[in-house]
């Protein structure tokens, strides 16, 4: 939740740009009637481009931590009277991948959560994949296997590439394929980010090295130390991608 004064900026301009013209436009189109007790609102931005959704009221979907003014049993609805402070909202796995800046009116005065980063399940499922290249890469270098212990260490790096610039609101990222575009935005957040900057070299040598160690008949011309070295970093890489992907 963010201080007072921040929080007062943020509900100026939240009314100003998407809730005050949600309201105005429903009542044109006759879904709502003048006056409105707006208790709650909440924006929704997709990472896809297609523009934010407003919510009023009971459209309003979280998950919410908060201290109880009662006993309260499991199942148990309840009610604004029973709710103390409120801590923190998270988005169900419903609006999962999107960004929100969410007001719910309480007492007095209003709560503010808001949550810009984007694809969350992407990430998460991202990740997911990442790790399971990188256990086989690490069996792989073992076993003395460098070309799989390349090749797998590479789709490793790339997917955790993807996942730390999945948080942004970049649409080119759901769609695009090629390697070249993943180095390349990698390579770009790297010159104005030092958590990415760590591993835009790993990215770029294992891009260099996966053609020699797949598709050709010559040494990959890499030993297996190096390799155990690029898996270090790569591991490195990986825990920074969670971390990012928790905050």
């Amino acid at each position: 939740m963010p201080d007072e004064e921040m929080g007062e900026a943020i509900l100026r301009q939240a009314f100003d740009l998407w809730i005050n013209p949600e309201i105005e436009r429903r009542r044109e189109a006759g879904r709502i009637e003048r006056p409105i007790e707006l208790r709650a609102a909440q924006i929704v931005i997709e990472p896809d481009g297609s523009g934010p959704t407003v919510r009023l009221n009971e459209e309003v979907r979280g998950i919410f931590l908060a201290s109880s003014t009662r006993p309260i049993e499991a199942g148990e609805v309840v009610s604004e009277s029973d709710i103390g402070e409120i801590n923190e909202l998270r988005l169900t796995e419903a609006d999962g991948n999107a960004g929100h800046l969410t007001l719910l009116r309480h007492g007095d005065s209003w709560f503010v959560a808001f949550d810009f980063r984007y694809n969350g399940m992407r990430i998460k499922a991202t990740l997911a994949a990442a790790e399971e290249f990188l256990v086989t890469a690490k069996a792989a270098l073992e076993d003395g296997r460098l070309r799989v212990a390349i090749d797998t260490l590479f789709s490793a790096t790339e997917l955790c590439a993807r996942a730390m610039l999945l948080s942004l609101p970049d649409e080119r990222l759901l769609r695009s394929k090629k390697h070249g575009f993943i180095a390349s935005e990698f390579n770009k957040r790297g010159r104005w980010s030092q958590d990415v900057a760590a591993f835009t070299g790993l990215l770029n040598r294992l891009t260099e090295l996966r053609p020699r160690a797949r598709y050709t008949d010559a040494d990959p011309g890499i030993g297996a130390q190096e390799v155990a070295d690029l898996l270090t970093l790569a591991e490195s890489l990986y825990r920074q991608a969670q971390q990012e992907g928790e905050r």
